[in-house]
């Protein structure tokens, strides 16, 4: 899909209204004001996703629980409200997750086709479209589309020539870009961690009004707000997913079926899903017991820059895996990893990512401590009462990114 979403991240929830009619202005549970809430939440959920906007509407469902009146003016005749929106998760959804623990292949194309969709994209998505767009063995068409893909990715028209494809490629700023994949990685497994495994919804606490509108008689108008944001942004990402999700299965059918047609013909040819499990995903949204002793932090290495695309890793399988060595390291040696902790920071690029950023805040707080022994020890206690102590990714990445902080103004 070709379409690029451009989607920004929600700073702020506008107030948004819906117009409805009624011989009287309804109260807080009534059926037209909920389903009115339900709509607003539609409309900020789709809000630019482009091309894919009709898609998540028709299968997109909130509904608004435990309505309370906040307060009622009768004289304006207006309610102040509020109540828990749910999000149903798609069974869809949960099955792509859990199958992308367990199958490399439809794990890589999994994510694939999500950053595309987000028109966000990796420096690995850069290099592998590199390879496709000068691959001389496949089809003229094949090459056509991946350079499509490729101009697109690079923020260059279709019409751009090979020389600036090839210039941009090589000048592909990563780091900006996977900042942005992991920040939407994240939303999709704090999104995830907060559904209820019987129900498979999402709560989310909102505030609605319902007021009548000026000169206008038995018309009134809903508007909705939340405190938190983040809700929208992850239900969001975890539709596009959905959508990715949809594309996947085709591709992974598809490649299947030629798969089989291959091995028929040459019993000897290589299996594919050794390239694919190479392949890191910006999110696992999967849950742990994390138990550990170690301080990754004592090693204390310093950040290391994302790879970048050059002409000679563009065309090589090899500067793919690289790359993917690279951006799964954490302060520690990851290939060791034996403790559930352990293993669970090295189970994503942005765990893994975040801390290698806590061993560099830690060596350069330690070499500015008046104490470099307490120190140690209040970064030992950290470790057992905080991290420690986190069942998931999500939970790592923020109290590590919140450690980090801390030490940063110490």
């Amino acid at each position: 899909m070709n379409k690029k979403m451009l989607y920004p991240f929600v700073a702020v929830l506008a107030v948004t209204g819906l117009a409805g009619c009624g011989k009287d202005v309804p109260s807080c549970g009534d059926v037209e004001a909920t389903k009115l809430s339900s709509e607003i939440l539609t409309e900020l959920v789709t809000k630019d996703t482009g091309a894919l906007a009709d898609q998540i509407k028709q299968r997109i469902h909130f509904t608004i629980e435990q309505p309370v009146v906040v307060a009622h003016d009768e004289k304006l005749k207006s309610y102040s409200c509020k109540g828990v929106a749910n999000y149903q998760v798609s069974d869809t959804t949960i099955s792509a997750l859990q199958r992308s623990q367990s199958d490399p292949a439809y794990q890589t194309e999994l994510w694939k086709n999500w950053r595309k969709l987000m028109g966000t994209y990796s420096v690995m998505d850069v290099m592998a479209m590199v390879k496709e767009a000068s691959d001389e063995g496949a089809s003229p068409e094949h090459r056509a589309a991946a350079r499509a893909d490729l101009a697109q990715a690079l923020n260059l028209p279709a019409s751009a020539s090979d020389r600036d494809i090839l210039g941009a490629s090589m000048m592909f700023a990563a780091a900006k870009k996977d900042e942005e994949i992991k920040k939407n990685a994240t939303l999709i497994e704090q999104g995830m961690s907060l559904m209820d495994p019987n129900t498979k919804k999402v709560p989310f606490d909102i505030t609605y009004t319902i007021a009548k509108i000026d000169g206008k008689d038995g018309q009134f108008q809903v508007e909705v707000k939340t405190e938190k944001p983040r809700f929208i942004d992850a239900i969001q990402n975890i539709e596009v997913l959905l959508s990715a999700a949809e594309y996947t299965q085709k591709a992974v059918s598809s490649a299947a079926t030629g798969t089989a047609a291959a091995q028929v013909a040459s019993p000897a040819a290589p299996d594919a899903s050794a390239q694919a499990a190479a392949t890191p995903t910006p999110a696992n949204a999967q849950t742990a017991a994390p138990v550990a002793e170690k301080s990754p932090a004592d090693s204390a290495p310093a950040s290391q820059p994302l790879p970048q695309v050059s002409s000679e890793t563009g065309s090589q399988v090899s500067g793919q895996q690289e790359a993917a060595n690279a951006i799964i390291e954490a302060s520690f040696d990851c290939a060791k990893a034996s403790s559930k902790i352990e293993k669970l920071i090295c189970s994503t690029p942005e765990t893994a990512a975040a801390d290698k950023r806590l061993g560099a805040a830690f060596a350069a707080a330690r070499q500015k401590a008046a104490d470099p022994q307490q120190l140690k020890a209040q970064q030992m206690d950290w470790i057992k009462q905080q991290r420690n102590v986190c069942s998931d990714a999500a939970c790592v990445l923020k109290v590590t990114d919140d450690r980090v902080q801390q030490l940063s103004r110490s």
